[in-house]
């Protein structure tokens, strides 16, 4: 059923359009066919009766051994004459107020118990179908009752009968299908236009919804359309006018709070130089260079973060593979298996620093680094694996916080500030992705930059 129905809204509405006129056709149709039956009817029943009441006439005014021949000549494949010695049982149910007894009556001037007609229903619209199918398809029809029945008793005391068969002829089916063909097909096509005339707007509105969730720099979606496809459109805009803005305030702010914190800093560095504890003034100046790491890694991260770096596509594997190969030129244990030429549309200089701070945590904490680059279903993996001691389950949540250091002992010599993983989930979702962390089986930790496909 799935299969069946369209998946876009432009598809839905024709199909539910056509569906209605199809529809609406088929019900106009039948009720066409009944009137033109009832028409055609009641013009076959007044041919039949004057044509019996002629040959009625025509038979009382000539010898008997005659009448054979005259009903041998009027016979048709829908009329059947007979002359039987005796007429059709009064008390079968025929309607004596029967507006076709009366007016056989009339034509033929008979008294009237000399006059019998016996008029069947009108064949129902299934019947009509079971009729027509048969005859377009060359099957045999359907037998069924006589359609009318009439009998006219003679001068000579024997009864003129007769019989006619319901038989319905059928419209030639081209004559059906090109009318509804060519209506469903220019009322499909103009309103296939009309509908992507007025889609068109909601597919820019997703491009540029899907565009800036990947954190990419969009301009305005120009409002067209129905006044509701406008005003959805105007609200986006107003929200990405506002999310801008409060996160380049954010940036801002951080940035100045890193800027600021330089000036007490350096003022507590050069009080410290004072002090005659060794020890002492040893332990405050590591204190301080640490904090001056800190604000350094943030005025860093709110730097970066606040450019606008313009998305272009690249060679994922080859951005990849350029990382490891640095780390391996630092002598470090990375290695890299290649998955083959992946186009992508990201920004490079960020996507390229939360791979970098992934290695180079794995390198630093797991001894080496595994990396891998995959594309299941509609997403593509970017994973590196070490083989270090892992992280604690219940620490997993801590991980992505800034300036969170699970591993106490990392000093100055690995330069470690608490920000990499931040950096590295905040580039990720930036461009519409994340990153997922695990404890290995094995041993080890296994981390994973998952983004989503684009165009």
């Amino acid at each position: 059923m799935k299969r069946i129905v369209p998946r876009t809204v432009s598809g839905q509405l024709v199909a539910v359009a056509l569906l209605a006129l199809v529809v609406a056709q088929t019900a106009l149709f039948a009720i066409t066919v009944d009137e033109r039956q009832n028409a055609i009817r009641r013009w076959w029943t007044d041919y039949i009766l004057s044509r019996i009441a002629s040959i009625t006439e025509l038979l009382d005014g000539m010898p008997d051994n005659l009448h054979q021949a005259v009903l041998d000549a009027s016979d048709t494949p829908l009329l059947t004459f007979v002359i039987t010695p005796k007429g059709p049982d009064p008390q079968t149910g025929i309607d004596k107020k029967s507006v076709y007894l009366r007016e056989l009556r009339e034509m033929v001037g008979k008294a009237p118990h000399q006059v019998f007609v016996d008029v069947a229903d009108p064949p129902s619209t299934l019947e009509i179908l079971q009729y027509w199918t048969a005859a377009w398809l060359d099957w045999p029809v359907p037998e069924s009752d006589p359609w009318l029945e009439a009998s006219v008793q003679l001068i000579n005391g024997k009864w003129l009968t007769l019989e006619v068969a319901r038989k319905v002829r059928p419209p030639s089916i081209a004559l059906l299908l090109v009318p509804i063909g060519t209506m469903v097909f220019v009322f499909g096509s103009a309103l296939a236009v009309v509908i992507r005339q007025i889609t068109r707007p909601i597919n820019r509105l997703a491009e540029a919804a899907d565009a800036f969730g990947r954190g990419e720099e969009i301009r305005p979606v120009r409002p067209t359309g129905p006044a509701e496809i406008r005003e959805a459109i105007d609200a986006f805009n107003n929200m990405r006018e506002r999310l801008s803005r409060f996160v380049l305030d954010r940036m801002k702010m951080l940035a100045a709070v890193g800027h600021d914190l330089r000036t007490p800093i350096t003022t507590m560095r050069l009080r410290a130089e004072f002090i005659e504890d060794e020890e002492t003034r040893a332990r405050i100046l590591s204190s301080l260079d640490e904090m001056q790491q800190m604000a350094e890694g943030a005025l860093a991260f709110a730097r970066e973060e606040s450019a606008a770096e313009p998305t272009r596509i690249v060679d994922l594997n080859a951005l990849v593979q350029t990382v490891c190969e640095d780390q391996a030129d630092m002598n470090r244990s990375v290695t890299y298996r290649e998955n083959g030429r992946l186009l992508y549309r990201c920004r490079p200089h960020s996507l390229r620093r939360a791979v970098r701070n992934l290695v180079e945590n794995a390198v630093i904490h797991g001894k080496s680094a595994r990396v891998s680059l995959n594309r299941p279903a509609s997403e593509v993996w970017i994973t590196v694996e070490d083989d270090g001691l892992g992280i604690p389950e219940e620490n997993m949540s801590q991980v992505f916080m800034p300036f969170v250091r699970l591993d106490e002992s990392r000093g100055q010599e690995t330069g470690g500030i608490g920000l990499g993983l931040a950096i590295a989930r905040s580039i990720a979702r930036g461009h519409g992705g994340d990153i997922r962390i695990k404890n290995r089986a094995g041993g080890g930790l296994s981390a994973t930059i998952q983004l989503p496909i684009n165009a």
